[in-house]
């Protein structure tokens, strides 16, 4: 979340990396990393692909004749910038090293983390 003007903006969630354009996108994850501060980014495995989403199988086929609109406004929000994604990250990745949040836990409580399995996105 960015603090801005006494007002709190979600800015970390697949949807909200998505919709913010590169060059905003840049500016406040640059502002957020200079304060040092922890950044909790939770990404649903579906934001890393670049292929479009089609909402409609989510739907009966009385429901899809019935809510045109709301399938296609829900296509368009679900795909907007699906692309940027990963360019997005990469970003943040280049500048910032991450944990997860169990480790992050168990680093506040004072315990040692068991091993977990690492991933690598790139």
């Amino acid at each position: 979340v960015l603090s801005l003007y006494g007002k709190s903006f979600p800015i970390a969630g697949g949807g909200y990396m998505r919709i913010l354009p590169m060059p905003l996108y840049r500016h406040i994850f640059t502002y957020i990393l200079k304060q040092n501060s922890d950044l909790n980014l939770y990404m649903h495995p579906y934001e890393f692909d670049n292929n479009n989403i089609d909402v409609s199988a989510n739907f009966t086929s009385k429901q899809r004749h019935q809510y045109p609109f709301r399938i296609r406004f829900d296509n368009f929000r679900w795909n907007l910038n699906r692309k940027s994604i990963t360019k997005k990250i990469r970003f943040l990745l280049e500048r910032k090293s991450f944990t997860t949040c169990y480790e992050k836990a168990m680093h506040l409580s004072g315990r040692k983390p068991v091993a977990l399995p690492s991933y690598s996105l790139l």
